[in-house]
């Protein structure tokens, strides 16, 4: 199972719950989405184990590959200790090349138009 993932942020405009950030999750086979909300971009690590326990629970599956960018956000020590102790090879692309990350960009594309939120 491969995952796409994408940081999108700084909103000019909060959310009801203080949020100006989000992460989405990107299944690469049939491209179903998970949209979390965040107040900081360090809350990635945080999101993505809570979604990888989901995923496993709900689904009965496991995650082989997360996709990202090469932010900071997804370069942590404590990040890449929780990819190895689970098995998940991370893959990185260049920053700001959004044509190496197509799934991730094309959703938060969507989610922007649908919510007009640029």
């Amino acid at each position: 199972m491969l995952i796409h993932s994408d940081v999108w942020g700084l909103s000019k405009v909060l959310t009801l719950g203080g949020s100006r950030w989000f992460v989405t999750f990107i299944d690469d086979c049939i491209r179903m989405a998970w949209v979390c909300l965040m107040k900081s971009k360090s809350e990635v690590k945080f999101l993505f184990q809570k979604f990888n326990n989901m995923i496993q629970t709900q689904y009965n599956a496991q995650i082989q590959v997360l996709r990202s960018e090469n932010g900071g956000e997804f370069q942590s020590l404590d990040f890449h200790q929780y990819l190895e102790t689970h098995g998940i090879i991370h893959q990185t692309f260049c920053p700001n090349t959004p044509q190496q990350n197509r799934a991730a960009v094309q959703k938060n594309c969507h989610i922007l138009e649908v919510f007009e939120l640029h």
